[in-house]
């Protein structure tokens, strides 16, 4: 039998560290076929939303510019709508797709999830909530003598270019040449 999900590698920028205190500011997906070719990519900011704190450390951190966000980002009801129907698309079969990415499972999932349920929404209903590819947990067994298991690190040690680190976009497309090393 063969494997035919496709895999979504995705990485989010928020306005902190908590997924109950802070939003999500930046979302960055993009579709890894079973096949490990390249699938369709979206990406977008998100305006503020609800009453969740943004905090300056974590705008330094990703370089994310409020006023940018404010001017050209998208509602995250129309964010969470738009991912609905991106993670529809890439069902294969009854298939859902499986959430691919470094530090996901501790972190961005939470994230997604929460500004899911703002919306009235139910992640599991787009994704295999069974399932998931953590890279940073895969990056830990295949270098247990590494410094650290930031994502830099982890493309440094694999050999891959990362240009504008903590930025989703830029994250996720590193995410993406971590994960077909590791397949």
């Amino acid at each position: 039998m063969e494997f035919k999900a496709n895999f979504v590698v995705f990485d989010l920028e928020t306005g902190g560290l908590s997924h109950e205190n802070n939003p999500v500011l930046e979302v960055a997906m993009f579709v890894l076929k079973s096949n490990l070719e390249n699938g369709d990519e979206y990406d977008t900011l998100v305006k503020p939303y609800g009453n969740l704190t943004i905090q300056k450390e974590a705008l330094y951190s990703n370089g994310i510019d409020l006023d940018v966000v404010n001017n050209i980002g998208k509602t995250v009801d129309v964010v969470v709508n738009d991912l609905c129907k991106f993670l529809q698309n890439q069902k294969v079969g009854r298939e859902k797709p499986i959430l691919v990415g470094h530090n996901i499972d501790k972190f961005d999932i939470p994230f997604l999830d929460a500004m899911f349920t703002f919306c009235k929404k139910d992640l599991s209903n787009y994704v295999n909530s069974d399932f998931t590819i953590d890279t940073m947990w895969w990056s830990r067994i295949r270098w247990q003598e590494s410094v650290n298991y930031k994502l830099g690190t982890c493309i440094q040690n694999a050999g891959i270019e990362l240009v504008n680190a903590h930025r989703a976009v830029a994250d996720t497309r590193a995410t993406r040449e971590l994960v077909k090393k590791f397949l």
